[in-house]
């Protein structure tokens, strides 16, 4: 079975033409194996576009199959809310088209607002599978319920012209990886770990004539330690797509012997990790860095805030007014989780469960805080212009505690001001990280 010459984009084209009752009528035939011609009689449609429609049902099926356990539910669990298909292929790597026509096979119901028009169809249905057995009588009876059924009549009898066109990218075309982990993306990318894993991915920040390297750090009417308000400089960089997921950080601990968090009934896998000391986050660096031989690290605060930005200046990446839409953080009023609009979650959510930032970064507001490497200072007289850590003349870290930037699903919409930043000395319930490798 060969797909090569099937016209996919048009396929998707005539999909879109159809109505939702139309669509289930054909999922339900393909599903229980519904000769084409009998499905054919019932929608209208050419048994050519139906035979198509089933090769490539076949190969997605396929596809479906080779989809790892925690993107099958990533995929699954978007479609279901309505998440818009260009997030999910963000947050998966799978083509938009891939999801597109996903999306299209699982419509196995007819949404109880829309009213009944196939109580016609049942009765021609009745009419043709009888009709079927006395030959010429069956012949007209198709053709006449072909040309007074079809419910969507500017598709006529959907016949493909067999064009030269490309095999339709259906085979996990994103994210493809090597057996060096390289990732289809742009700007994306993921390293080959020693022990024959992959790290985390990775999102190349770059600065351009459209998105400057330098930015203005703080808010003059924030609280007192995010001022003065001072510009500063940075260089390329790349930053860890999400948080660090237990996932990530249990391959470590066991790698290490080290205990793995208690994830406290919220999640683990693919949930950010959580009661991670300062201490901890660096040793997971340090062992990546091991792992993979570059040179990976906790971000200087200067460099998270660059990114938490990603070319903003509102409150906000998205703007000045907080929104569930776009975060998972807590109540109006200190502190407690909080579900409402697309934040499903009273605690963690599983990393990239919102849209991502201009940068293309996950979670950089709400979920967990995110340790930095910075200690803390108690405003920023004297600050580093550069985007580097804040040290000393000495060259020895200063400050009480260690920064933490990005606030929780435990905080209210002022703590998840991108500039507002607050200090501690130990992990969390409400604490994790992400890293950074320099160029």
């Amino acid at each position: 079975m060969t797909t090569e010459n099937i016209n996919f984009n048009q396929l998707l084209n005539d999909l879109d033409k159809l109505n939702h009752q139309t669509i289930v009528l054909v999922n339900d035939g393909l599903e229980k194996g519904t000769p084409l011609v009998n499905i054919a009689s019932m929608t209208g449609l050419a048994e050519s576009w139906l035979q198509d429609n089933a090769k490539l049902r076949t190969k997605l099926l396929n596809d479906l199959a080779k989809l790892n356990p925690q993107t099958r539910v990533l995929v699954d669990n978007g479609l279901e809310k309505e998440t818009p298909l260009v997030n999910i292929a963000n947050m998966t790597g799978l083509a938009e088209s891939w999801l597109q026509y996903y999306a299209y096979t699982k419509l196995k119901t007819i949404p109880p607002s829309e009213p009944s028009k196939w109580t016609p169809v049942v009765k021609w249905t009745l009419v043709v599978v009888s009709a079927i057995a006395i030959g010429v009588v069956a012949y007209t009876v198709k053709n006449y319920f072909q040309s007074k059924v079809t419910s969507k009549p500017v598709l006529g009898p959907i016949e493909l012209i067999p064009i030269p066109f490309p095999e339709p990218k259906l085979s996990l075309p994103q994210p493809q990886l090597t057996k060096d982990c390289s990732i289809a993306g742009k700007n994306l990318f993921r390293d080959s770990l020693r022990d024959g894993g992959c790290g985390p991915v990775m999102v190349k920040i770059i600065p351009s004539k459209k998105i400057a390297g330098h930015f203005i750090m703080g808010d003059e009417r924030g609280d007192k330690d995010e001022q003065p308000v001072h510009s500063v400089s940075v260089e390329s960089f790349a930053m860890c797509r999400y948080e660090v997921t237990f996932a990530e950080y249990d391959r470590f601990a066991k790698a290490t012997n080290q205990d793995e968090p208690d994830e406290q009934g919220y999640g683990r896998g693919n949930h950010p990790v959580i009661n991670v000391s300062w201490d901890d986050a660096m040793a997971y660096v340090d062992w990546l860095s091991k792992q993979t031989g570059k040179d990976y690290r906790l971000p200087s605060e200067a460099q998270w805030e660059y990114a938490a930005r990603a070319g903003t200046t509102t409150k906000y990446w998205w703007g000045n007014v907080a929104s569930h839409e776009y975060a998972n953080y807590g109540t109006q009023k200190c502190c407690d989780g909080l579900i409402k609009g697309k934040d499903d979650w009273k605690y963690t959510s599983p990393v990239g469960s919102f849209a991502p930032n201009p940068f293309g970064l996950y979670d950089m507001i709400g979920n967990v805080w995110e340790w930095v490497v910075d200690p803390y200072h108690n405003n920023y007289e004297n600050a580093p212009k550069d985007g580097s850590v804040w040290k000393d003349s000495n060259d020895e870290e200063i400050g009480d505690g260690w920064v933490l930037r990005g606030c929780s699903w435990y905080n209210n919409p002022r703590i998840c001001r991108v500039a507002n930043r607050y200090s501690n000395n130990e992990g969390g319930n409400n604490i994790g990280f992400r890293c950074i490798l320099d160029f």
